[in-house]
């Protein structure tokens, strides 16, 4: 596989370690801060919330700039926003922190897989999204337990200035790899809009953005009920990280394959049946440990293996606009992302921390049954055996 793809999810594992680690050190920030872990928790809303706008609209403004220099441009800002994060004192300045992350990943994400798909033939495009994919199955697997343990000894402020670090190191290594003279096409702002009235497409959006909106409806505040209910403090929340991200990293190598097999629709419908399984399972696993460690590994190789095959299928849908399909599905991603966290947090302010399982449950169900709708719409899964046209200079 081609090197340059990895350096891409080096990049990728920059911000998904960005992004888990604040879930992980949640009840410190609220601690310092002097707020509510409800109200930290929307940290995560304010990030998930700013990409999701941002994804597309900075996707049409940049349309015309070279994608190396956007995916460049995307590191440096997470940089800038991490030191921000870093010297904040007060609720404030971290969402205004949080906000900058969120337009730097924006930048990043979308041309990250775009960029990857059109360095490979197209009967391995499932494969090299896999690739750049799997940076965040490692950031849940090294990143966020590293930054969680790092913060627990020299404190919270401490894993911002270890994404900052890895930003830049990020952006050293793409700098360095990252051939210049690759893009697809620039999408006019007309074709932006031609895409939501595509069924299809939106229907794929759609799943994607229900998948995570139900995760993150516990997931943000997994640290603080596993802490409450099984007395698990940074250090087993950390093994548990662990845990999920390599059961990531096996999810998305195994959907990477599958994809170029068997097709991403199929790959996204059962992995959302298992992560609809794995989520039944951590609901009904009262105190036990092993029922929790069993629906995370389930949780964590079936949330990868969905996110890869789901990026394939937009790819797929239409190829020669895979920036703003993608870009799209950025916006999905984190649109669910904050919807979820903010839906989370309503339901525990309601009905307490023991019920936020079930937010995460209905929205699941959800996804499935939009993905599986989808799939009876789409075309039949077919390989492409040329590779994208599209070249500047």
């Amino acid at each position: 596989m081609n090197p340059r793809l990895w350096a891409l999810a080096l990049g990728n594992f920059t911000l998904g370690t960005g992004s888990l680690i604040v879930t992980g050190i949640l009840p410190a920030i609220a601690l310092s801060i002097g707020t509510s872990v409800a109200l930290a928790g929307q940290l995560v809303t304010i990030y998930g919330l700013t990409l999701a706008l941002g994804a597309p609209l900075l996707g049409m403004v940049t349309g015309r700039l070279a994608q190396r220099r956007v995916i460049l441009g995307g590191l440096a800002v997470v940089a800038i926003a991490s030191l921000i994060g870093g010297f904040a004192t007060n609720f404030t300045t971290l969402a205004l922190s949080r906000a900058l992350a969120g337009l730097g990943a924006a930048l990043f994400t979308p041309n990250a897989a775009a960029f990857a798909a059109q360095m490979v033939l197209a009967v391995q495009r499932g494969r090299a999204i896999a690739v750049v994919f799997v940076g965040f199955s490692l950031a849940s697997v090294i990143g966020a337990p590293l930054g969680v343990c790092v913060s627990g000894e020299f404190g919270w402020r401490s894993a911002f200035g270890l994404v900052a670090a890895l930003a830049l190191l990020a952006m050293a290594c793409l700098a360095w790899t990252l051939p210049h003279g690759i893009s697809t096409p620039a999408v006019a702002a007309r074709s932006w809009f031609r895409l939501f009235r595509q069924l299809v497409l939106m229907l794929a959006v759609a799943a994607t953005m229900l998948c995570m909106a139900g995760q993150y409806a516990l997931f943000t505040y997994l640290a603080v009920l596993l802490a409450q209910q099984h007395g698990i403090g940074p250090i087993g929340f950390s093994a548990l990280l662990v845990w999920f991200g390599v059961a990531g990293v096996i999810g998305n190598i195994a959907a990477g394959r599958a994809v170029d097999r068997v097709g991403a629709g199929r790959v996204a419908s059962v992995g959302l049946g298992v992560l609809l399984a794995a989520f039944l399972i951590i609901a009904y696993a009262g105190t036990g440990l092993l029922p929790i460690m069993i629906g995370i590994g389930l949780w964590g190789g079936a949330a990868f293996a969905v996110s890869s095959a789901q990026q394939a299928r937009l790819v797929n849908l239409n190829p020669r606009l895979a920036s703003a399909t993608l870009a799209l599905n950025t916006s999905a991603l984190y649109g669910g992302q904050a919807g979820g966290a903010v839906l989370g947090g309503i339901a525990i302010s309601l009905t307490g921390l023991h019920n936020v399982h079930w937010v995460g449950v209905i929205l699941l169900a959800a996804a499935l049954f939009v993905s599986l709708w989808e799939s009876t719409l789409s075309p039949r899964h077919h390989v492409e055996t040329t590779r994208f046209p599209h070249h500047r200079g």
